[in-house]
């Protein structure tokens, strides 16, 4: 035994018994997946998938197709969601900084003013009119031990991308995978799509947003994306040249109208 440690260690760390109970492993592997505290440890289900190929025998050589196309199945669909997961969890921060973004904008003065000319012309006996929240309210705190849905948010994205950012590539039998790269990807197919809603386009009313409240929700958005660098090494000036070069183009990569097409649509009907 003392001669064949290095065999041992491998014998005895063995997982491939979770290619004959794909459905358990997967339940697992969401339930990971839903508890936070979890995430960071959620990257050893895509690299168990690797030890599927210790399942085969030169005995039967007919499992061995269907044991390999089952690992580069599960460790794709487990990369997917992880990625999924991640992609959400940046779409909600991004939604949210684009409402905190809006209500900077001069179009709300309107209503500071208003209230401002009332406090001036109502008598001592009326009632005190409750002003809205002023932006940057949100970011007064009176104890850090009560968590915001933001913090929560940036907790949850920190541990998911913690095991996304594990490993750079994982080996299931003869291919390389690449978990950045699913996140890559979808982070490039969401910030597609949130350009065109951005745009906020009604075919019926030919109501359109304005370039400058269009251009603000966009920085608040890339900004957001910037940040995620920070948890993850990928690079996301490729994303923003990926999906910006497409929007001055009528037609993205999905065949989907982009931010130019729909722009010139809106100038058709209103002229």
């Amino acid at each position: 035994m003392v001669d064949y440690l290095d065999e041992m260690v491998v014998e005895t760390s063995d997982l491939s018994i979770f290619c004959f109970y794909s459905k358990i492993f997967e339940e697992q592997f969401h339930m990971c997946l839903e508890f936070p505290a979890q995430n960071r440890y959620i990257v050893a289900f895509p690299l168990i998938c690797g030890h599927f190929i210790n399942c085969t025998h030169e005995l039967c050589p007919e499992e061995r197709h269907h044991i390999r196309d089952r690992s580069l199945a599960v460790v794709s669909l487990f990369l997917d969601e992880m990625s999924k997961e991640a992609k959400n969890i940046i779409t909600t921060i991004c939604d949210e900084q684009c409402i905190l973004s809006d209500k900077l904008l001069p179009k709300h003065c309107a209503q500071q003013l208003a209230l401002t000319v009332s406090k001036k012309k109502r008598d001592k006996k009326n009632k005190i009119i409750q002003e809205p929240d002023k932006p940057g309210t949100e970011s007064y705190r009176k104890t850090r031990e009560d968590l915001t849905t933001m913090d929560k948010l940036h907790m949850a994205l920190t541990e998911l991308c913690f095991a996304i950012n594990y490993c750079s590539t994982i080996h299931v039998w003869e291919y390389v995978f690449a978990p950045r790269e699913y996140l890559t990807q979808h982070l490039e197919a969401r910030f597609n799509k949130s350009l065109v809603g951005m745009m906020m386009y009604n075919p019926e009313t030919n109501e359109i947003a304005k370039p400058s409240e269009l251009l603000t929700s966009v920085q608040a958005y890339m900004s957001v994306l910037q940040s995620v660098e920070n948890y993850v090494h990928i690079d996301i000036t490729r994303v923003f040249n990926n999906v910006l070069l497409q929007q001055t183009q009528s037609q993205d990569s999905h065949g989907e109208k982009t931010i130019a097409e729909i722009g010139r649509a809106s100038c058709r009907e209103r002229v």
